[in-house]
């Protein structure tokens, strides 16, 4: 056991430093370090006008119930796109996207999530209509920002809550907020206004700010799921992926004259896979483009990128009556399979959840869940089959990273297809964990015998310099600017352009007469709040020891000798152990240190070293700090 004050190593089980006095059990300030955390999370508050009243008008054991059933309808909005209930006071209920369980889209989710709390508290209303004596009117504030995250309270009865100013403008927006409305924060505004429509206020003047605080109203989420990345109004041609370009137009080629595929195009968040495919579909416009995107948020969601790819084939949306959609379908399986229509139609119309009719549901109702599940795989097979007889069909799998299990097992199931058929299967996926769906996909294929994969790299400094010059329509960038965003995008387009983005956004980069100048000079470059949650929800889907390690690490520095971090982590038995997770997961990689003679490691990437350390509370910072010492 490792003395954190001398550094003296003491057998198992001290009380005390044989070499300096100093207690070996954690202090208390020690034992919260490992349950707080500095994060960027969005906060949501919902604001029910008309529940306390309820008390005034209902007997106890009547409001009881009805706030009970009003509480559950606001949260299942809450849990669905993975955020967390913090508290019920009164009537108030504050929610938390980013803590403890962090996603890229957090800002996002919550807004999603507040618009349908709106849309459940209508439906409360309505089905307890009889009971109440009014209806309830909900005001939501979305708020995002830095706060401390972890166990608060008296020892035995501490609980994790988040804490900080940007919980205190949640509420204040949610309080002044119409009826019906959601006010949002000016960093909720940046990160999602490629995703929704907003309207700007009047600033807000906040009690104990200087300053009056940006507000906005949110009018709804625009059509489709979009990313929150790029900067709107500039764009640039793809740069520097010509030979993974050649590639897919040589598999499309093939698909045209009957050669059917399996292709996994992988790579890094933000290296560009989609907007390759994007790409490569509007330069080979001849086959049939089917696509289905997983979600983050729809990961428990049995199918649902083959629901999505229906419904997009079907242009379904919330607008579509059920009969329109069982008509479309209907109309989609007697072109495609007309002799087995009795055996398709049924169960993709229950993948979809449009209930057919009568004579349909029959062949459904006495089918266990295997069988359900084996007529599910068949019509989607007879299906695809049919539209690639019909015309060669590219089907598109995107972000399968998040697909869920039985999704994967019936992409695996139709694989053999493109032996059988013109259709070409292209995963869109991170290089997740050996055993994630990659591995699945890559065993799957290769299993059938047509796999291939497309691997995107960084750019190069010279490729990710055209990008900047591309996106600012100059190339009369200062080059002490370039540097620095070249160092900290490490070739990753994404990267840099929401370095760009967020240099526009903090006046570093103001456009005139057409082009745009740079304002002043710029030391640092901070991560961008958009970067934040994608960088740091790696970071937490690592299991908690391994993730400790990593923190460990950051406060070495990016560049780190083994032999430091036992010291620092004191747990050399399982530190080995970590590391190899951290190398199989890309986090980090072997580096040659000049003058250290055992192994050393660096971060893959600046910003993932930025993020890790920035979440790091100050103290333990400092504690960590003196470890290295």
């Amino acid at each position: 056991m490792r003395c954190a004050r001398c550094g003296f190593e003491n057998p198992p089980g001290t009380v005390f430093c044989g070499q300096c006095g100093a207690s070996l059990s954690p202090s208390y300030s020690e034992r919260v370090f490992v349950s707080g955390e500095r994060r960027l999370v969005t906060v949501l508050f919902a604001y029910v006008q008309g529940l306390l009243t309820l008390s005034e008008h209902l007997d106890p054991e009547e409001t009881f119930p009805l706030i009970s059933a009003c509480v559950e309808a606001l949260s299942t909005p809450v849990y669905q796109y993975g955020g967390t209930v913090d508290k019920f006071i009164g009537q108030e209920l504050m929610a938390v996207f980013g803590a403890p369980e962090v996603h890229e889209d957090d800002a996002a989710r919550a807004l999603w999530a507040a618009l349908e709390m709106i849309e459940a508290l209508e439906q409360f209303n309505q089905a307890h209509q009889a009971a109440l004596p009014e209806p309830l009117a909900i005001r939501c504030g979305v708020n995002t920002g830095v706060v401390f995250a972890g166990d608060v309270g008296a020892p035995g009865l501490r609980a994790f809550t988040v804490i900080g100013d940007a919980v205190n403008l949640a509420s204040r927006l949610a309080h002044v907020a119409e009826p019906g409305q959601v006010f949002a924060g000016e960093t909720t505004y940046r990160q999602t206004q490629r995703l929704f429509y907003f309207r700007p206020l009047p600033p807000l003047s906040v009690r104990g700010r200087l300053e009056a605080v940006s507000v906005y109203a949110l009018t709804g989420a625009r059509e489709g799921y979009r990313r929150a990345w790029g900067i709107s109004g500039l764009s640039s041609p793809l740069v520097g992926r010509q030979r993974e370009m050649a590639a897919l137009r040589d598999h499309l080629r093939w698909l045209l004259v009957g050669q059917g595929g399996i292709v996994s195009v992988v790579g890094e968040a933000g290296l560009g896979k989609s907007r390759l495919v994007a790409e490569s579909r509007a330069a080979v416009q001849e086959p049939r483009w089917l696509e289905g995107r997983s979600l983050s948020f729809q990961v428990e969601q049995p199918y649902f990128p083959f629901r999505d790819l229906i419904q997009r084939y079907l242009d379904l949306d919330e607008a579509v009556s059920p009969a329109e959609a069982r008509d479309r379908l209907e109309e989609m399986v007697s072109r495609f399979v007309p002799e087995q229509v009795d055996e398709v139609y049924p169960f993709l119309g229950y993948l979809l959840g449009v209930l057919p009719d009568k004579r349909s549901a029959g062949k459904l109702e006495p089918l266990s869940g295997e069988g359900l599940r084996r007529g599910l795989f068949n019509a989607v097979r007879a299906l695809l089959k049919g539209m690639a007889e019909d015309r060669p069909t590219v089907v598109v799998m995107e972000d399968l990273h998040w697909a869920d299990e039985t999704s994967l097992n019936l992409l695996i199931h139709l694989m053999p297809l493109a032996q059988e058929a013109p259709v070409l299967f292209l995963s869109i996926l991170r290089p997740e964990p050996r055993s994630g769906p990659l591995q699945r996909v890559r065993e799957g294929g290769m299993g059938v015998g047509l796999y291939s994969e497309v691997r995107l790299s960084p750019l190069s400094p010279e490729e990710s310099a055209t990008l900047i010059a591309n996106l600012l329509r100059t190339n009369q960038i200062p080059r002490a600017l370039q540097e620095r965003i070249l160092e900290k995008a490490e070739g990753n387009p994404l990267f840099v352009e929401e370095i760009v983005r967020s240099l526009i956004q903090d006046g570093v980069l103001v456009e005139e007469g057409g082009r745009w100048e740079v304002t002043r000079e710029v030391q640092v470059i901070h991560i961008p709040d958009t970067l934040r949650g994608l960088l740091v929800s790696r970071v937490d889907g690592l299991e908690p020891e391994v993730r400790q390690t990593l923190r460990q690490a950051a406060v070495i520095g990016r560049v780190f000798p083994e032999r430091i971090l036992a010291a620092v982590s004191g747990n050399g038995k399982e530190l080995a152990r970590h590391l190899r997770v951290l190398l199989d997961r890309n986090f980090i990689r072997y580096y040659r240190l000049e003058g250290e003679q055992g192994k050393a490691y660096i971060f893959n990437h600046a910003l993932t070293h930025e993020a890790t350390y920035e979440g790091i509370l100050k103290d333990e910072r400092r504690l960590l700090h003196r470890r290295t010492l």
